[in-house]
């Protein structure tokens, strides 16, 4: 894939998968954050709907013993 579709993609996963077989993309600072930011939007999402708010999810310490 070429840098224009991969940053017409709307999947980080996807997105990470074209950058493991694209050394070019790997060092492009704009995939790298294009994929930072659908992936904290997915984050947010996720923090919005378990905690009721977005921004709790991306600060917690998920390695955290209680």
């Amino acid at each position: 894939m070429t840098k224009s579709e991969v940053l017409q993609l709307d999947e980080p996963s996807a997105i990470w998968n074209e950058m493991q077989k694209n050394p070019a993309l790997r060092t492009d600072g704009d995939v790298w954050l294009h994929m930072t930011r659908l992936s904290a939007k997915q984050d947010r999402q996720r923090s919005q709907e378990a905690y009721g708010d977005p921004e709790a999810y991306l600060y917690m310490d998920l390695n955290k013993k209680k």
